[in-house]
């Protein structure tokens, strides 16, 4: 599995420096555009700390409740786990969400379809 992901990503990476040198055949326009994109240092120094310390934090929790330890969090901590519980096991409503949208698009095109006479005339 490792070696089919190395492999993907640098084909992955192959095709997109060869379709950016396609379509910016000058390098310091390349170059202008990804330092116009790029984040400042200490934003991108601060999601990696972050980032590391969350993960480090996860798997300690993980690791500790699955050998049946307790760790004491917080309370406010709790009451946010038993809130949020709902909302992500119902994918943060988004199936629920897209079809509410569906449907309001939908019957704005048939309430259109009916005032127009129809699609073709």
């Amino acid at each position: 599995m490792l070696v089919t992901l190395l492999f993907i990503v640098f084909v992955y990476l192959f095709a997109v420096e060869s379709f950016t040198a396609f379509l910016y055949p000058d390098p310091d326009e390349v170059a202008s555009y990804f330092k116009a994109a790029a984040l400042p240092n200490w934003l991108f120094d601060f999601i990696i700390l972050a980032a590391t310390i969350l993960m480090i934090a996860s798997w300690s929790y993980l690791y500790m409740t699955a050998h049946g330890r307790t760790i004491r969090m917080p309370e406010w901590i709790d009451n946010l786990r038993i809130r949020l519980y709902l909302p992500f096991m119902n994918r943060l409503y988004a199936d629920e969400l897209h079809q509410l949208l569906g449907d309001s698009l939908m019957r704005w095109v048939h309430q259109f379809d009916k005032r127009e006479g129809g699609w073709s005339r």
